[in-house]
């Protein structure tokens, strides 16, 4: 279950979403508190872009990455972004962008 690393990333979920579930979830208490059994990691999703930026390539624009990631992760799914706004994102862009030169250097 991934449930931990979900909070680890967003942090605790709306208790009004937690008691949409009938019954209400295993894994939380009356107060939306979590009580699974896998602890809580203790990094962030900023955390997460430093290192995937740190990692995988240093021209990572991390505040266009950020906001492209968050908005497809909400707790909310009604407040998720759908693909294909998300395929007009400036990160996606500049991502199509930045393939399209490294393609035409390698010629």
């Amino acid at each position: 279950m991934h449930l931990a690393e979900i909070i680890g990333l967003l942090g605790p979920p709306p208790l009004d979403l937690v008691k949409q579930g009938n019954p209400v979830s295993p894994f939380f208490d009356a107060a939306g508190n979590y009580i699974g059994t896998r602890p809580i990691p203790n990094e962030s999703l900023a955390d997460r872009v430093r290192i995937c930026k740190m990692i995988h390539d240093e021209q990572l624009n991390e505040g266009d990455f950020r906001d492209f990631v968050d908005h497809m992760l909400t707790w909310w799914p009604g407040n998720r972004s759908s693909a294909h706004t998300l395929l007009k994102h400036p990160f996606l862009r500049s991502a199509r962008e930045a393939y399209k030169t490294e393609k035409r250097e390698r010629r």
